[in-house]
């Protein structure tokens, strides 16, 4: 998941105009953002499973499950759900991406994969 987050700050520093301009810079920001949305819902999926906690009902409610467990920030929990929706935007709905969407997301969201990173790494900890 680091690997992928150190890509995407690349291209999260990169300008609007630029980003849309290029599709294969638009193509590899948005397969690596999935890649890292992937590598936080395995996670919480798999901190859900070993500690017996609620099957999730999707991919966003792992974060509820997580927060309702005191496991995660109620703040984190909701940024993380939506980005689970990002997600399933880039593997179903890849026709109708809407790139400044990605790149805002980028450009804004990638603290909160960091967040969780860390939250997980503290429970792994205990």
């Amino acid at each position: 998941m680091a690997h992928y987050l150190e890509r995407l700050q690349r291209y999260g520093n990169t300008s609007r105009d630029e980003f849309l301009g290029d599709e294969d810079k638009r193509v590899a920001a948005e397969r690596y953002l999935h890649l890292a949305l992937e590598c936080v819902l395995d996670l919480a999926n798999h901190v859900i499973a070993d500690r017996g906690l609620a099957t999730p009902e999707s991919y966003g409610s792992s974060f509820r499950v997580l927060c309702e467990a005191s496991l995660l920030e109620a703040g984190l929990a909701e940024s993380l759900r939506k980005l689970a929706g990002m997600r399933n935007i880039l593997v179903h709905d890849y026709l109708e991406i809407d790139h400044e969407l990605t790149l805002r997301s980028i450009q804004n969201d990638l603290g909160d994969l960091r967040s969780f990173a860390m939250a997980i790494a503290g429970l792994l900890e205990e």
